[in-house]
C-alpha cells in the first residue's frame, strides 16, 4: 500500500480554542502535525492521531528563543522540511494578568 505525501506542520498553542481546531483540522487532511505548548502531553494530540493524521506534542515556551529554535531543528532532523506553519502562540495574557510588573502594557503598543 502506498501513502498520499503527507504535509508537515506546526501549530504553535495547539492545544487550546483556535490552534487546537487548526491541529485537529490539519490531522483530518493526514498532516504530520507538531504542536507546541508550555505544558502538553500526548494525550493532548490523541485527536489528531484518531482523525487520520500523526499527532506530535512539543513541549515548547514561544517566549523563549532558544527553546523555539530546537522545534524547528526537530521538525528538521525528523521530517527534513517544514510545508506549513500556525503561528498561533502569544504570551500577551501573562502582561494582562500581571499588571504591577507590566504597568504599561498596552494593547497598541508595537510587536
Amino acid at each position: 500500500m502506498i501513502l498520499a505525501y503527507r504535509r508537515i506542520a506546526l501549530v504553535t498553542g495547539g492545544i487550546k480554542n483556535v490552534g487546537n481546531g487548526i491541529a485537529l483540522a490539519l490531522g483530518e487532511a493526514r498532516a504530520i502535525v507538531y504542536v507546541t505548548a508550555r505544558s502538553i502531553t500526548e494525550k493532548n494530540v490523541k485527536g489528531i492521531t484518531k482523525a487520520g493524521g500523526k499527532g506530535i506534542a512539543v513541549v515548547c515556551d514561544h517566549e523563549n528563543d532558544s527553546e523555539v529554535k530546537a522545534v524547528f531543528e526537530l521538525i528538521k532532523k525528523e521530517e527534513g522540511r517544514l510545508d506549513i506553519l500556525v503561528n498561533n502562540a502569544w504570551g500577551g495574557y501573562k502582561r494582562l494578568r500581571n499588571r504591577k510588573e507590566y504597568a504599561g502594557f498596552k494593547w497598541k503598543a508595537p510587536i
